[in-house]
């Protein structure tokens, strides 16, 4: 019996010398493991679509309760992040994050659009590698049950000209006066309508317009911290992406 549905590979392993064994999360049967035998061959009908990354339509064969490839065939090979490996580590940490989040065998479609409409801003290169990060990471916190409430102080209730802080073991704003956690941060006012705006949009026009330099590095600071913070693990992905910025930075210190 086959089954057709479409699939993004948030994993690849090699599995003996020409087969390749995928964590796929797709649209009809959620997040599978399949294995995609001679996906490494040179001849291989369907190597480019097992790719990680890569966004692909499969007919998935079922026998003793296991799934193998019998077709495949690219839809989406999001080529832009490809070609630039700050945009590649940052769509594995995406990858990473929803794999380690997602439930077997559950359909999610949310979280699939979620990745899917981040990897390919990433690809496409609609929008700064950092706000497409903190979109992703606050809009998966409010998907998997800790959405921030942004619409005032939580204590006193004031709508408030100017910062903010996110609380993050409440998932709350306060104004600077009403604060009962250490473990806070800071937002001006461009980063909290950005911020409203990613977790309230429609989920194909989630990006915000892009706030200021300096209130796009207080949301990125913010939605990462909540993010991890509220996930309560590691991502080894998102490890080496910061190592990848620290490297570049040093670099254009040097070139200065």
């Amino acid at each position: 019996m086959l089954t057709e549905t479409t699939g993004f590979v948030l994993r690849e392993v090699t599995y003996k010398e020409s087969d390749r064994m995928l964590t796929l999360l797709t649209e009809k049967l959620g997040k599978v493991t399949v294995k995609a035998q001679g996906a490494l061959r040179k001849n291989s009908k369907f190597g480019a679509a097992t790719q990680q990354l890569t966004y692909s339509e499969f007919a998935l064969r079922e026998f003793n309760g296991r799934l193998t490839v019998a077709e495949a065939s690219v839809k989406e090979p999001f080529s832009g992040i490809r070609m630039d490996i700050e945009k590649l580590s940052l769509a594995s940490y995406f990858s990473e994050c929803i794999s380690t989040l997602c439930p077997d065998n559950e359909p999610v479609p949310e979280l699939l659009q979620l990745l899917l409409n981040s990897v390919y801003a990433l690809s496409m290169d609609l929008y700064s590698n950092s706000l497409v990060k903190a979109a992703f990471e606050l809009r998966l916190a409010s998907l998997s049950g800790y959405c921030p409430q942004l619409d005032g102080c939580e204590k006193c209730g004031r709508q408030v000209e100017g910062a903010y802080l996110l609380s993050l073991p409440m998932g709350a704003i306060f104004c600077p006066d009403c604060c009962p956690s250490a473990e806070a941060v800071r937002l001006d006012a461009d980063a909290l309508r950005a911020a409203r705006h990613i977790i309230s949009a429609p989920a194909k026009r989630m990006f915000p317009t892009p706030p200021t330099e300096d209130s796009l590095h207080r949301l990125q600071k913010a939605a990462e911290r909540y993010f991890l913070y509220h996930m309560d693990t590691d991502f080894s992905t998102l490890d080496y992406y910061k190592s990848l910025l620290k490297l570049k930075n040093l670099n254009d210190k040097h070139e200065l």
